[in-house]
C-alpha cells in the first residue's frame, strides 16, 4: 500500500509540476519513502526504502506554460440533473468530479481502497477501457446499484474517446 501511494504521489507531483531540483518528499505510511528528483526520475534513497521509479513524460515547466487538451463530459446525477464539464486528458474521473464540485466522494483519495467513486459508463466507453483489475473488481463488489458497466472513477483515465460521453452517478444511499 505504501509503495502504491508513493508512486501515485510522485506521479501527481510530476504531473502538476510541483517539484524543484532539490525537493525531497517523505511519506509516513508503514515506512518512510523518500522521493528524490534527479534527471526527471525518482529513485531509492537508502536500503530501508522500497524502490520504485517514476519518469516525467515531459520536462518540468511552470503550470501556466502547460496547455492541456480537454474533452467535454456530462455527469448525470440519480435525480436526472446533468452537469457538463471540461476534463483534461489523463485525469481520472474522480479528480475531474472533485475539481468541478460534482458530488462523487472518493473517501480513500483515489487509492483503490473503497467504492465511493463508483460510476456507470455507457457500453461503448466501457468496452474501450482497459479491463478492471482484481482490486477494482473487489472494491466494486461493495458498491450500491452495481451494473455491468460500473467502474471506479479513480481508475477511469480521461481519453479522447470520452468526448461527449455521459457518466451516471449512482445514488449513494444518503
Amino acid at each position: 500500500m505504501a509503495t502504491v501511494f508513493g508512486r501515485r504521489l510522485a506521479t501527481a507531483l510530476v504531473k502538476n509540476n510541483k517539484l524543484n531540483d532539490a525537493i525531497s518528499v517523505s511519506i509516513k505510511i508503514r515506512c518512510d519513502i523518500h522521493i528524490l528528483r534527479k534527471s526527471s526520475k525518482f529513485y531509492r534513497n537508502d536500503s530501508s526504502t522500497r524502490c520504485f521509479s517514476v519518469a516525467a513524460t515531459q520536462p518540468l515547466m511552470k503550470s501556466a506554460e502547460v496547455a492541456s487538451e480537454t474533452v467535454t463530459i456530462s455527469f448525470e446525477y440519480s435525480d436526472g440533473e446533468v452537469v457538463d464539464v471540461d476534463a483534461e486528458l489523463g485525469q481520472d474521473l474522480l479528480s475531474v468530479c472533485q475539481e468541478h464540485d460534482i458530488e462523487l466522494e472518493g473517501a480513500c483519495g483515489g487509492e483503490l481502497a473503497c467504492a465511493t467513486c463508483h460510476v456507470v459508463l455507457d457500453q461503448d466507453t466501457y468496452d474501450d477501457m482497459p479491463e478492471k483489475s482484481e482490486d477494482e473488481e473487489d472494491m466494486l463488489d461493495m458498491a450500491m446499484d452495481l451494473t455491468d458497466t460500473s467502474r471506479l472513477g479513480c481508475q477511469c483515465k480521461v481519453t479522447n474517446s470520452f468526448a461527449g460521453i455521459k457518466v451516471k452517478l449512482p445514488d449513494d444511499g444518503f
